[in-house]
C-alpha cells in the first residue's frame, strides 16, 4: 500500500512538471544561472547527478564545508537515512535500515568506504577525515555489480584532489574550544610537461576532553588525528595516465567507552553513576590508537573503442583498543585488544568511450585480506573462573573473486535499459588459540574449517527523459554480504551471507529556469539472513535474524531563491520491520525472569539490583535496530558582496526520529536535533577568507550508541562546538 501511494505520487508528480515548458529559464532575468551541476561517479564514470537512476546524497569540499562536514562521521548530518554509530572499536553505519551491527575485527561494513576508487575493508578505517576532497557521494541501495564489495546498503565514496597543469596552493588554521587546533594545506605544482605531484596535511588536536574520568581525573573524549595524502601523475602521452597515490592516517581518541547508562546499575558494585553527560568512572583509561596506511596505482589507456583501467593497491591498518567493559571503578572486565589488517586489492576494468551511444562496463576484482587479532586479552573480577585472564590470539584469510559486466542501451531518443551482473566468490579461513590462566598456561589450539560463498548479484533499471529537466527510473536490483567468522569467538560457526532485493521508483527534476531541482524515490527491500551480534559479558555472539521488510521515501528540495539565496531540504522517511526473528536476543536488568522456550517476554521482576541477564525471545513484527521513521535536514545558504570582500552565511539543521539500538527495544535513541553554522568571509583579492564555526549550537545531548551487555551503557556525541577558522587561497 506505501509503495503504491508512493508510486502514484511520483506519477503525478511526472504529469504535473511534464506539462510545464521545457524550459523556463525566460522567466529569469537576463544573465541570472540556475543550480550548479554536480558530477557523480556513482556509475564508475563522470555523469551529471540528475541523469544517474540512483538515489544519492553528492557534497562538493564548497557545500561540505559550509555544512560542516569535516568527515565521515559528520555525513549523517547532511544525508537522511545514515546512522553512524561508534562502537568504540569502529563506526557502525546504517543506511536505510541496512549495516552492519559488530563491528570487532575482521567484520567488513554493509554500507562501505572507498577512496579514490579503492575499498577501505578495516571498519576503523571508515572514521575517514576529509583533507583534501574534491567530491562526497553517499550512494543508496544495494551496489551488487559495480561495487559489489558487501555493499547491500549502500556506499560511500570519497574522491580526492589530483594534481593538474597549474599550481595550487591553499592553507588554513583553526582553534575552537576544547583546547582545539588544527591545520591543513593542500600544495600542487607541474613537473614538467608530464608530471604534476602534490601533497595534503592534515593536523586536529583537541587537547582538552569534553568529559572527565571521575576515578582518574583525566580527560574523555579528546582526540587527535593526523591525515598526510600524495599523488604523483604521470602522462607519458594523450591516450595514457598512471597516478600513483599514497597516504598515512593516525586516529588517538577516547570517546568509544563511555558510561553506565543513567537508569541503569553497575554489575559488580550494583552502583549508579551520577556524573555528567560526558563524564566516565572506569577504573581503565580508555584509549583507542588506529593507523591506516596504503598505496594505490591506477593507469588509465584510451583505445579506439573504448577505455583500459587498471587499480592496484596495497593497505595496512592497526588498532589498539583498551576499555572497560564493566565501566565501573572496579576491575570487573578490562579488555584489551590489538588488532592488524594487511589488504590487497586489484581491479582490471574496460569500458566504453565517453561519447559512445551504448554506454558498457566489464571488469574483475581481487581482494586478499589477512586480519591478525593478536592481542584479545580479557583479564578481571569475571575472568577469575580462568585463573583471572583469557586471551585468544585468531587469523582470518579471505580472499574475494569477481567479476561483472553492465551495460546501458538507448531505446528510443529518451529511454535508457541497464542491465547489470556480477559473479562473487568468497573464501575465508581462520585459525586461534585459547590461552587461559594466570600465566597463559592453558594454551588449546582451536580449529575452525575454512568456508566459502558465492552468489550472482544484479541490478536493472528503465530510465525516461520526458525533457532536458525531467527524468523518471525504476530499478530493481540485489546485493550480498559475504558469510563471516567471529575472531572475538573463533570456535563458532560463521553466519550465513545476507541477501538484499531492492524495488526503487525514482523522479529527478529541474525546473523554473534549473533554479529548483526536486527529486523523489520511493523504494522497497526484502531483506534475508540479516548478520546481527551480541554482546556478552566477556564475548559476543554474531547470528543470522531471518527476514526483514524495509520501505522508505527519499525527498530533495534544493531551490536557487536568488543570485544570493540557496535553499535546500532533504527528507528520509524508513518503516523497517522484522518479518520473521525467532530466537531474538533480549536483555532484561536483573532481577529478570526468562522464558527458555523465548515464548513469553523476559519479565523484570523488581527494583533492579545492578546488571543484566541474557534471554531470547520472538522479535517478529517489531522494528528494525538503527532505523529511524523520519530524518530530515534543512539548509539555506546566503552570500553578498560588499567594498571590503565577499561574505557568506551557512546554516544546516538535522532532525532524526527516535530509533532503538537492539532488538530488545529497550535501549533507544530518543529523537534529536543538531544546528551547525558557518559564518565566512574572503577578502576581495579572493587569497584571503576568515571563517565562524558553530556545531551542536542547541548543545544538544544524545548518543552515538548504547549498547546492553554486563550492564547498559552508553557513548555521548559532540557538545557544542565552535572556533574560527583562516584560510590562505594563493589561486
Amino acid at each position: 500500500m506505501f509503495v503504491a501511494r508512493c508510486t502514484a505520487l511520483v506519477a503525478v508528480m511526472v504529469v504535473a512538471m511534464a506539462a510545464l515548458p521545457t524550459s523556463l529559464a525566460q522567466e529569469q532575468e537576463s544573465g541570472d544561472s540556475g543550480l550548479q551541476e554536480i558530477v557523480v561517479t556513482a556509475q564508475k564514470r563522470g555523469e551529471n547527478l540528475q541523469v544517474t537512476p540512483l538515489t544519492i546524497t553528492a557534497l562538493t569540499a564548497e557545500i561540505a564545508a559550509a555544512k560542516g562536514v569535516d568527515g565521515t562521521a559528520d555525513l549523517q548530518l547532511v544525508t537522511p537515512g545514515l546512522v553512524f554509530a561508534d562502537s568504540g572499536i569502529a563506526p557502525a553505519i546504517y543506511l536505510r535500515g541496512v549495516g552492519t551491527q559488530d563491528t570487532s575485527a575482521g567484520q567488513e561494513s554493509s554500507t562501505p568506504v572507498y577512496v579514490d576508487g579503492v575499498y577501505y575493508s578495516d571498519l576503523p578505517a571508515g572514521f575517514t577525515h576529509f583533507n583534501n576532497v574534491e567530491r562526497i557521494e553517499v550512494v543508496k541501495g544495494p551496489q551488487g555489480t559495480l561495487f559489489g564489495r558487501n555493499a547491500t546498503g549502500g556506499l560511500i565514496q570519497v574522491i580526492t584532489r589530483t594534481p593538474g597543469r597549474e599550481p595550487e596552493f591553499n592553507a588554513s588554521v583553526t582553534a575552537g574550544n576544547f583546547e582545539a587546533y588544527g591545520a591543513r594545506v593542500y600544495a600542487a605544482t607541474p613537473i614538467r610537461e608530464s608530471f604534476a605531484i602534490d601533497f595534503a596535511g592534515d593536523y586536529y588536536d583537541q587537547g582538552e576532553g569534553w568529559g572527565t574520568n571521575r576515578f582518574n581525573g583525566r580527560d574523555v573524549y579528546d582526540s587527535t588525528t593526523i591525515a598526510l595524502r600524495s599523488k604523483l601523475v604521470w602522462t607519458p602521452g594523450e591516450a595514457t595516465t598512471a597516478t600513483l597515490a599514497v597516504d598515512y592516517g593516525n586516529r588517538e581518541d577516547s570517546s568509544g567507552s563511555g558510561a553506565i547508562d543513567r537508569d541503569a546499575l553497575g554489575a559488580f558494585l550494583r552502583q549508579r553513576f551520577t556524573g555528567d553527560f560526558y563524564d566516565i568512572n572506569t577504573n581503565l583509561q580508555p584509549l583507542e590508537d588506529a593507523t591506516n596506511e596504503g598505496a594505490s596505482l591506477k593507469i588509465e589507456h584510451d583505445l579506439a573503442w573504448g577505455r583500459f583501467t587498471s587499480l592496484t593497491a596495497y593497505r595496512e591498518y592497526e588498532l589498539e583498543s583498551v576499555f572497560d567493559q564493566d565501566r565501573e571503578s572496579i576491575n570487573g572486565i578490562d579488555v584489551f585488544i590489538r588488532d592488524t589488517d594487511d589488504q590487497f586489492t586489484q581491479e582490471l576494468q574496460v569500458q566504453s568511450l565517453p561519447d559512445s551511444r551504448i554506454i558498457w562496463i566489464a571488469g574483475v576484482f581481487y581482494l586478499d585480506v589477512k586480519t591478525d587479532l593478536t592481542n584479545f586479552d580479557l583479564s578481571g573480577l569475571a575472568l577469575a573462573m580462568a585463573g583471572g585472564f583469557s586471551f585468544t590470539p585468531a587469523q582470518m584469510d579471505t580472499e574475494s573473486y569477481a567479476g561483472y559486466a553492465q551495460i546501458t542501451l538507448p531505446v528510443g531518443a529518451a529511454t535508457k535499459v541497464t542491465l547489470g551482473a556480477r559473479y562473487t566468490r568468497d573464501e575465508r579461513d581462520i585459525a586461534a588459540t585459547s590461552i587461559t590462566g594466570a600465566f597463559g598456561t592453558n594454551p588449546v589450539a582451536i580449529a575452525t574449517p575454512s568456508k566459502s560463498w558465492s552468489e550472482v548479484t544484479w541490478r536493472a533499471s528503465v530510465d525516461h527523459r520526458f525533457n532536458d529537466d525531467l527524468m523518471v527510473y525504476a530499478s530493481v536490483s540485489r546485493g550480498f554480504k559475504s558469510g563471516t567468522y567471529n575472531m572475538f569467538s573463533p570456535a563458532t560457526p560463521p553466519v550465513d551471507p545476507e541477501l538484499l532485493d531492492a524495488y526503487e521508483i525514482g523522479l529527478k527534476s529541474e525546473f523554473l529556469g534549473n533554479r529548483l531541482r526536486v527529486n523523489i524515490a520511493p523504494f522497497y527491500y526484502e531483506y534475508e539472513d540479516i548478520q546481527l551480534s551480541q554482546a556478552f559479558q566477556a564475548s559476543t555472539r554474531l547470528f543470522n535474524a531471518a527476514k526483514a521488510t524495509i520501505q522508505g521515501v527519499d525527498l530533495e528540495l534544493v531551490a536557487k531563491v536568488s543570485d544570493g539565496l540557496m535553499l535546500d531540504a532533504s527528507v528520509g522517511y524508513l518503516d523497517a520491520e522484522y518479518d520473521e526473528f525467532p530466537n531474538a536476543p533480549f536483555t532484561i536488568p536483573n532481577p529478570g525472569v526468562c522464558d527458555p522456550a523465548g515464548i513469553q517476554p523476559p519479565v523484570q521482576t523488581g527494583p533492579r539490583t545492578g546488571g543484566n541477564r541474557n534471554c531470547i525471545f520472538d522479535a517478529s513484527g517489531t522494528e528494525m535496530i538503527r532505523s529511524p521513521d523520519v530524518t530530515f535536514t534543512l539548509g539555506a545558504r546566503y552570500e553578498w558582496d560588499t567594498s571590503v570582500g565577499h561574505f557568506e552565511a551557512n546554516a544546516n539543521y538535522f532532525h532524526s526520529g527516535e530509533f532503538k539500538y537492539e532488538p530488545n527495544g529497550r535501549l533507544t535513541q530518543p529523537s534529536y536535533g543538531v544546528l551547525n553554522a558557518v559564518l565566512g568571509w574572503r577578502d576581495p583579492s579572493g587569497k584571503f577568507g576568515m571563517r565562524l564555526w558553530g556545531r551542536n549550537l542547541t548543545d544538544e545531548e544524545y548518543f552515538t550508541n548504547r549498547i546492553s551487555s554486563v550492564t547498559d551503557t552508553f557513548a555521548a556525541a559532540a557538545p557544542l562546538t565552535y572556533g574560527i577558522t583562516l584560510d590562505y587561497d594563493m589561486n
